[in-house]
């Protein structure tokens, strides 16, 4: 997708539907990608990602896993491939069972203490904690631990839910490059966020509005040159504090001006795109 070399794919989406009287959208993510998700709560951020976890299946489009399609195969049925994808969920305290032994998703039956301990020290989790139990951890070590977790089935695509609205501002940037630091190039990342400052190491960005994704294109060109008017709104959010982790109270963006004829997606600039819907 980027920078014109020629990478294997790893997922593609054609005319992907994923919520009723939605537009259909493509996504081809190839090893080494970083993809950004924006869109603030309600856009469609966590169905998008269940969709392409073969976890909820699209109301139409095609959704291929290494050349299979697997738009209509929910994930139970889908055998050993089912590992090809793995969703890491927005909240680590419901996500992880608080009463379970850390050990537990370090792989306890086949791996010595002292790997355990290595593993839980690249995950940057103090070694002590393989000894106590999830509830001892704190918010960023739990999601760290479900990175650990997630990568030990050696997934060939990683997606990420809002998990920065459980951390403050601060970590975004640290915790976005252990991602990609663990995850590594010759897998692809999906990560998706209502704070567009989390996502500003990615490569490509996708913006969601009510489940359709309006404006799409390298990072640097979506946030240099915003078109679609949710956009616009968005990067305004841009004063962030620990008030904002939670819902803010902010008006709904004002998409009544936009010209509602033009229902298809129109070149702004080579590689950047925005769609009035």
């Amino acid at each position: 997708m980027l920078d014109g070399q020629a990478r294997r794919v790893l997922l593609r989406a054609e005319q992907l539907v994923t919520q009723r009287d939605g537009l259909g959208f493509n996504i081809t993510l190839a090893a080494g990608d970083r993809i950004g998700i924006l869109g603030s709560s309600g856009s469609g951020k966590t169905t998008l990602l269940r969709v392409l976890a073969s976890l909820r299946s699209p109301v139409s489009g095609r959704l291929y896993w290494n050349d299979v399609n697997v738009a209509r195969r929910l994930r139970r049925f889908l055998g050993k491939q089912r590992f090809f994808v793995a969703l890491l969920f927005a909240n680590p305290y419901t996500s992880l069972e608080p009463w379970a032994p850390v050990r537990q998703f370090v792989g306890e039956s086949h791996r010595t203490p002292e790997v355990q301990a290595e593993l839980l020290r690249q995950s940057r989790i103090p070694a002590i904690a393989a000894a106590g139990y999830v509830r001892s951890l704190s918010g960023v070590e739990r999601i760290r631990l479900s990175l650990t977790y997630t990568l030990q089935n050696a997934p060939r695509v990683v997606l990420v839910d809002d998990v920065f609205r459980m951390v403050v501002p601060e970590i975004w940037g640290q915790l976005f490059a252990e991602f990609d630091a663990q995850v590594g190039e010759t897998r692809g990342l999906i990560v998706a966020s209502r704070f567009w400052q989390a996502l500003s190491a990615t490569h490509y960005l996708f913006v969601l509005y009510k489940g359709n994704v309006v404006e799409w294109g390298s990072r640097a060109l979506v946030f240099s040159q915003p078109r679609h008017p949710y956009t616009q709104w968005l990067l305004e959010q841009g004063a962030y504090s620990r008030n904002n982790i939670a819902e803010m109270p902010w008006a709904a963006p004002d998409v009544s001006l936009v010209d509602q004829r033009a229902l298809e997606p129109f070149e702004v600039t080579p590689g950047h795109w925005a769609r009035w819907c």
